[in-house]
């Protein structure tokens, strides 16, 4: 891109085509349709037009660049967005960067700039639906606006009008598509609860059918408001199928690229929140199930999908069958339980062809991010093939025979780079599984330990748990001041008073927890004047009732306890959650939720403390069995394993939850290993060195594998 035009030109020479192929290059070029469906100030489409440029001059395009970019500007790029100021910007950087390679040095003499107003257009690119409604025919739409972009004047004022008039029949007759598809849908529910079995039963309605049928009906009168406002002229809505109609008739985009935004879902209005469920099924079943289960993961937590995954999967419906998407979205996608919808969309309806994953290099931006860059191309109609070979262009072909190119970003500022095949990114084969994105020497090692073992939630270890939750933590979390036999003094939030002593339990955050460094003691009780008030009884149910001096200081926080998001009517506004991490008639081990490497320590039976939910916990039957999960934990080979497969956290931090852990294979030579692996864990746990070649070889023996094998793992997970 780099070299002048002359030089590009050249280039056309040497490739020896025919003026047929060339001008068949040129054409599938500039019919190119590229969209960034959030496209901000405009700088991926300024830097795709620009490079469409290049290639035009790679096949002998003897036209100057101005002019080329200018014809691209006209017919290829399209860009959505909700701010207005944003659109604007799009609209005058893609103009200075035709105007910028103009020779004339008079303003007068410059041509006229395409009208980008009907190509860069404000609206909501999730709200504006894709073009499955979209109707038949569109020749005409595409033909006004590549005549508008070229107006002036008055000529440039009666195209307007036309296309207005062109989009608003398209949005009205999308709008009956739509009122027709919903009331199909409907009638087929009803006649499902209306028909009887073989027994002459009636269906039973549950609440499920319920709720549909209300949503459907409520659906079918919105729109129909909708239709009868557009038929009376109000505002036309942004409609990919009414603004775009063109495009949908050609089959779709060809390119789809962009940032979209990343927004955790609880950032989202309720409402939004809700109809974004309803539209995108990669977050109305965003969860790895088979993760959330082994983890005890609630739905709701497990299905936090980010609005990045909409914005794919409004991407995938987008383009044309061959089309391809190049979006940069959060690298957590690939590992979190809530992107196994986002996962499952990308294996089962596209051919992935490009993943890189810069969540271990250097800062890239301001804010905290992890960026990752996917490129996946959509399948096409399958071909024909030989009776029991694979549809060639299906999903099983895609899944089974091609590779993907995958760059991952190095602590050490490198980029490793290699294939794989693409059946070989998720976990276990499961479409919707943590993708794993290493070498293939690496994912030998990684596939030896996962075989050799059973997950630990799955072990007789059970799930773990995630510490307990306070929802206000100015209420609950105290430092002591003061001891006496019957209170003590506490101060929070700069407020200082007196409760009653038994009513204060010794606290563990993660941050409390130290990782095995030769003799250093770890903290196992949290901070020594770091305290809780715990308001439940010895069954773990809430009391009935609180003390005088516990009162008084809760009192204080009445109705934020009441607000908190996990409170119940039939529960007390002073209970706290999830306090099942804090039973203690057994030994526990607990870990830190974030981390470099995982920081784990045992709880001795008997032994008070509460771990916040910045932990999780995982309750053994013997303190022999809590010894030797900690040392096997803290091993370097369970840390390596961990870390491949852990969610990146900035700074080189890995967050280990529960359903991390959870998936780390336990050996199935574990009963042999036990007591040795037992007296290593209380021996650090004493603050007594112990050597971690040690520690690998008894845990490689465990797992009845030769540490040569498991090297390249070890290897790759050094710092």
């Amino acid at each position: 891109p780099a070299l002048p035009p002359d030089a590009l030109r050249t280039e056309h020479s040497r490739l020896n085509l025919s003026p047929s192929r060339t001008q068949q290059l040129r054409n599938e070029i500039v019919a190119l349709r590229v969209l960034d469906p959030a496209c901000g100030s405009g700088a991926f489409l300024v830097h795709t037009m620009e490079r469409l440029a290049v290639l035009l001059l790679r096949c002998g395009d003897a036209r100057p660049v101005h002019l080329l970019r200018q014809e691209i500007l006209s017919r290829t790029v399209f860009g959505v967005d909700r701010n207005p100021m944003a659109v604007w910007l799009c609209e005058l950087r893609l103009w200075l960067s035709v105007v910028i390679e103009c020779p004339e040095t008079q303003a007068v003499n410059v041509p006229p700039l395409p009208n980008l107003d009907h190509h860069i257009r404000v609206g909501d690119a999730l709200a504006g639906g894709d073009f499955q409604f979209a109707p038949p025919s569109a020749r005409v739409l595409g033909a006004l606006r590549e005549r508008y972009t070229r107006a002036t004047g008055r000529r440039k004022q009666s195209l307007a009008t036309a296309l207005d008039r062109e989009e608003r029949t398209r949005a009205v007759a999308e709008t009956k598509r739509r009122i027709a598809a919903t009331a199909h849908e409907r009638r087929g529910l009803v006649q499902g609860l209306r028909t009887r079995d073989l027994f002459g039963e009636r269906s039973r309605r549950t609440a499920a059918d319920a709720r549909r049928l209300a949503a459907l009906r409520a659906n079918q009168r919105e729109l129909a408001a909708q239709q009868h406002r557009l038929e009376l002229g109000a505002a036309l809505p942004f409609r990919f199928t009414s603004c775009f109609a063109d495009v949908a008739a050609a089959g779709g985009f060809g390119l789809v690229v962009g940032n979209p935004p990343w927004v955790r879902p609880h950032a989202l209005p309720l409402a939004e929140r809700q109809r974004l469920r309803l539209e995108f099924r990669t977050i109305r079943n965003a969860a790895w199930s088979a993760g959330a289960k082994r983890a005890g993961a609630a739905t709701g937590f497990a299905a936090q999908a980010d609005l990045a995954v909409a914005f794919v999967e409004r991407a995938e419906r987008l383009i044309a069958p061959h089309g391809t998407l190049a979006l940069l979205v959060p690298a957590k996608l690939w590992r979190a339980l809530a992107g196994g919808g986002v996962r499952r969309l990308l294996t089962g309806e596209t051919r992935v062809r490009t993943v890189r994953d810069w969540s271990d290099a250097p800062a890239l931006f301001d804010a905290a991010v992890y960026p990752s860059l996917i490129v996946a191309q959509r399948l096409g109609e399958p071909e024909a093939s030989q009776p029991g070979e694979p549809t060639a262009g299906s999903k099983e072909s895609a899944l089974s025979t091609h590779r993907v190119h995958v760059a991952v970003a190095r602590r050490n500022n490198t980029v490793e780079c290699f294939d794989m095949p693409a059946r070989q990114l998720p976990l276990d084969g499961d479409p919707a599984g943590p993708w794993i994105l290493l070498p293939p020497p690496v994912r030998a090692a990684f596939e030896l330990l996962r075989q050799a073992g059973i997950p630990l939630g799955d072990s007789h270890f059970g799930r773990p748990t995630l510490g307990v939750k306070c929802g206000c933590n100015a209420a609950f979390l105290m430092h002591v001041t003061e001891l006496d036999d019957d209170g003590a003094r506490v101060t929070a939030d700069g407020r200082t008073a007196v409760v009653e002593r038994l009513m204060l339990r010794p606290v563990l955050r993660g941050q409390d927890i130290r990782a095995h460094h030769g003799r250093e003691q770890r903290v196992t009780t949290g901070e020594r004047d770091h305290r809780i008030l715990w308001t439940h009884g010895p069954d773990g149910a809430p009391l009935r009732a609180l003390p005088p001096g516990a009162a008084r200081w809760l009192g204080q926080w009445r109705r934020r306890l009441e607000a908190r998001r996990d409170s119940r009517p039939r529960t007390p506004w002073w209970s706290l959650f999830r306090t099942d991490a804090a039973r203690h008639e057994t030994p526990r081990v607990v870990w830190a939720d974030i981390g470099k490497r995982l920081r784990t320590t045992v709880l001795a039976a008997g032994d008070r403390t509460v771990p916040l939910n910045s932990c999780y916990v995982l309750r053994t039957a013997s303190d022999t069995d809590a010894w030797a999960l900690d040392a096997f934990l803290s091993s370097p080979i369970a840390g390596a394993w961990l870390d491949t497969l852990a969610e990146p956290a900035r700074g080189g931090f890995r967050r280990f939850l529960g359903w991390t852990v959870a998936s780390l294979p336990v050996p199935a030579q574990w009963s042999s290993t036990r007591q040795e692996l037992a007296t290593l864990g209380e021996k650090q746990a004493k603050g007594h060195a112990v050597d971690p070649s040690e520690l690998t070889d008894v845990v490689a023996r465990a797992y009845a594998l030769t540490l040569p094998n498991l090297q390249p793992l070890l290897d790759w997970c050094t710092p």
